[in-house]
């Protein structure tokens, strides 16, 4: 394969790492903006199952699977507009980025299915 810069091809690992951090960052932020104003049973569940999906991200357990939870996330904020912490190209950038991570690997220190 021809590249530029070969020797920078150790560093893919990486990117997915850092691709998850992001991921996990975006949906921690957004529990922060939704936690004051959470009453109901179902937002408080639905913070619960998202803080799941930070923590799976975040220290890379069951990385894969994770995504496939904020994949459906992202949707349920789609289908949802009371429950949508962020616009809609923020969402859909993030769904992106999950599909990435699914798709692409876990990253270092992460466990990683094999799909």
């Amino acid at each position: 394969m021809l590249s530029l810069l070969p020797q920078l091809f150790f560093l893919t690992p990486l990117c997915f790492t850092l691709l998850r951090g992001v991921l996990a960052a975006l949906i921690a932020v957004g529990i922060i903006e939704s936690w004051p104003d959470s009453r109901g049973v179902l937002s408080r569940l639905l913070i619960g199952i998202e803080g799941v999906i930070v923590i799976g991200l975040a220290f890379g357990i069951w990385t894969q699977a994770a995504a496939i939870a904020a994949l459906l996330l992202f949707a349920l904020w789609l289908a949802l507009p009371k429950a949508r912490p962020y616009p809609l190209s923020t969402i859909l950038l993030a769904g992106a980025i999950a599909l990435t991570v699914l798709v692409g690997g876990a990253g270092f220190f992460a466990f990683d299915l094999p799909l």
